[in-house]
Formats: structure tokens, C-alpha cells, sequence
């Protein structure tokens, strides 16, 4: 498996939060994921590269030379941060992973979070406070 598959898969094992995907279970989205990330064919890109609309502020990162960072909040879902990835291999077959750094802080409680890809609808996400192996379905 590569580092930064590795990396990614650790990272959203460890997300305090809760897929809550409205066409597809998300325990067999995480299946799936695992499954991609095993096969070495599976091109990783990196799913941040710049910029196209949102909040910015100052913010650490472990990543060298990053010092900004996109924000979004749970307000009256007009806060919406938008980017784009490095490009796609030019002959893809299959799959690829999209994979960025990212992160997120709870102080409300649940809150959703919707994820679109090229304006299509993929899942919502709640934060947790206090999460637990329960509650990723």
C-alpha cells in the first residue's frame, strides 16, 4: 500500500464524523475505499490544488510550504468553499483516488456537511462530538 494511501485511509477512519450517504450505505463505501486503496493500479491524485471560491484564513499544516486554509461553517448553508483537483491521469481506465488534507472541529453538535463532485451530489457528513465506532454505518 503507498504512504499517502495509507495516510488518507487512516485519516478518514479517524474523522469524527458520520457518512451518511443518501443513494449508497456507507459502511460499503469505506469497503470500497479499502478495497481501491489494496490494489496498486489505483492512481492517487491529489484532490486539492487550488483555489475556485470560499472563506480563506492563516492556518498551520503539517503539509511544507501550505499556510492557508479553505473554512466552511455550520451556518445557513450558503458557506460553501469550492476547489479543484491536480488533473486526471490522461488515460485513466478504472478508478482513481482523490486524496487532500483536511480537518474539522464540532462545537454545535451534529451538523451537515454535503460533498459534491463536478456539482453531483455524493454524500453528507455530521460532525460528533464524541464519536464512537457505532456510529460509522
Amino acid at each position: 500500500m503507498r504512504p499517502l494511501a495509507l495516510i488518507f485511509l487512516l485519516f478518514c477512519l479517524s474523522c469524527c464524523s458520520i457518512l451518511m450517504a443518501k443513494d449508497s450505505d456507507s459502511f460499503q463505501m469505506i469497503q470500497d475505499l479499502l478495497q481501491l486503496l489494496q490494489q496498486e493500479q489505483t492512481p492517487l491524485v491529489e484532490g486539492f490544488q487550488h483555489k475556485i471560491s470560499g472563506q480563506e484564513l492563516n492556518y498551520s499544516s503539517f503539509l511544507p510550504n501550505v499556510d492557508r486554509a479553505l473554512i466552511t461553517r455550520a451556518t445557513d448553508g450558503t458557506m460553501a468553499i469550492e476547489w479543484q483537483s491536480a488533473p486526471l491521469p490522461s488515460k485513466l481506465e478504472g478508478q482513481v483516488l482523490l486524496v487532500w488534507a483536511a480537518g474539522q472541529g464540532v462545537n454545535l453538535g451534529q451538523q451537515p456537511f454535503d460533498l459534491y463532485l463536478n456539482d453531483r451530489y455524493v454524500l453528507t457528513f455530521f460532525q460528533q462530538i464524541q464519536p464512537t465506532m457505532e456510529d460509522v454505518r
